[in-house]
């Protein structure tokens, strides 16, 4: 069962599960479990009966969750309880979904056994949902920390939002050279949980890999400036002079633009423990760009009528 299954992650799970008759696979929208609910999440696991639970559902709006302080609690921390507290009731493997966004920047790789320290109300949330988990008796639970969830499909995600902003403002998107973070593939992630989810149901001990029941899984490290820059020069051409659509800057993202909420400089996750696994690590974004063909999805999708 797949709690907001309309996300991003969600939907790019439900498409690898639909046609799997050994996991089966029943996803479900906000609008008809919210998470929050007992009823509802009650209501759910007795109509359904899932081996496991996928917890996709989240408040993700980084930006917006320091204003709506509120209704990213409810759903990154009061939300999480309730799903919790039902999945030790009924049995059901709870894989719940979390962000590297719960450590602030460091030199170095942030290993499963890093210590939190957010800089932001979207990451304390996040760290309070990863702590209610811990403290819940009988519950069979995974860990999953991962970032800079993106499309490769460009269907949503960090590509279609810049080129989305570029087309509605007429400004070139500005990007900190100084933010490097783990840009991660949503289907890449979907594979490697479906994956998990085959353990699951053989009741492969997943203690063996991880007995903290924490796992990260991100793509390689790379700044979101690079990221920008190649995604543009893929959708008009190495040829092309893409200066009106961006520009670099050397601003540190913990000291951010009025609107906006502070973020770690440097964000890297380590996935040692996921090759341990015998697991791939995601991809680098340029062979998502090569074995999706974004570029031609985004020109499609959201065509951009500037004069180079």
């Amino acid at each position: 069962m797949i709690t907001g299954g309309q996300g991003l992650l969600g939907s790019a799970l439900h498409d690898l599960l639909r046609e799997d008759s050994f996991l089966g696979v029943k996803s479900l929208p906000r609008n008809e479990l919210d998470i929050v609910n007992v009823y509802h999440v009650k209501k759910a696991i007795e109509t359904w009966d899932p081996f496991a639970i996928v917890n996709c559902a989240a408040y993700t709006n980084v930006d917006r969750a320091e204003i709506e302080r509120e209704e990213a609690f409810r759903t990154n921390v009061l939300g999480v309880q309730t799903l919790a507290r039902e999945a030790a009731r009924s049995g059901a493997y709870l894989i719940h979904i979390s962000t590297d966004m719960i450590f602030d920047s460091s030199t170095e790789d942030r290993t499963e056994a890093s210590l939190p320290a957010p800089v932001n109300w979207y990451g304390e949330t996040k760290l309070k949902g990863e702590r209610i988990l811990v403290s819940i008796e009988d519950l069979k639970y995974l860990i999953v920390r991962t970032a800079g969830l993106y499309d490769s499909k460009a269907e949503r995600g960090f590509p279609v939002r810049m080129m989305e902003y570029i087309k509605t403002t007429g400004n070139p998107i500005r990007m900190s050279t100084r933010a490097i973070g783990c840009p991660t593939s949503v289907e890449d992630l979907a594979q490697i949980l479906y994956l998990i989810l085959y353990d699951v149901k053989n009741r492969v001990a997943l203690s063996s890999h991880c007995d903290d029941n924490l796992l990260h899984v991100a793509g390689p490290s790379l700044s979101w400036a690079e990221m920008a820059k190649m995604i543009l020069m893929e959708v008009y051409g190495k040829e092309r002079n893409i200066s009106r659509l961006y520009i670099e800057t050397d601003i540190p993202p913990e000291t951010p633009p009025p609107g906006r909420a502070a973020r770690a400089s440097r964000l890297v996750l380590d996935c040692g423990r996921l090759m341990e696994w015998k697991l791939s690590r995601p991809r680098t974004v340029r062979e998502s760009l090569l074995k999706y063909g974004l570029g031609e999805a985004l020109q499609r999708k959201i065509p951009l009528a500037f004069d180079f």
